[in-house]
């Protein structure tokens, strides 16, 4: 498998089929379904990620993928500074929960773009 060979699995919302909600994206990757709709079927349950990895697609591998490790994909003094802050833990055990977490803030190139 992929993960465990050591590729890099960046998660992103630019394929047709991929969910622009970034809480579906870390929910699907960790169900193989939609979090929240648990009557869903769940799709290839061997492709299902961790918390920590699925968090990884979504900032740190997705950087990397892209040449961007030095300048994107985690919160670090010199880095661009785009984030989304939830009101809730995205790694909780619950990744059915991942659904009803709301944005609490919104940072894009440093400067706060909404506050929820």
């Amino acid at each position: 498998d992929a993960a465990a060979a050591g590729a890099l699995l960046p998660l992103g919302s630019d394929w047709p089929v991929a969910q622009a909600d970034p809480r579906h994206q870390l929910g699907y990757a960790r169900l193989r379904r939609l979090p929240g709709r648990k009557q869903l079927p769940v799709l290839d349950r061997e492709q299902a990620l961790s918390a920590r990895r699925a968090l990884a697609g979504l900032t740190t591998e997705a950087a990397a993928v892209v040449g961007q490790s030095a300048s994107a994909g985690r919160i670090a003094p010199g880095y661009d500074g785009d984030l989304t802050a939830f009101t809730g833990d995205p790694l909780g055990p619950d990744a059915d929960a991942l659904a009803e977490l709301t944005c609490a803030l919104t940072v894009v190139g440093g400067r706060v773009v909404h506050r929820g």
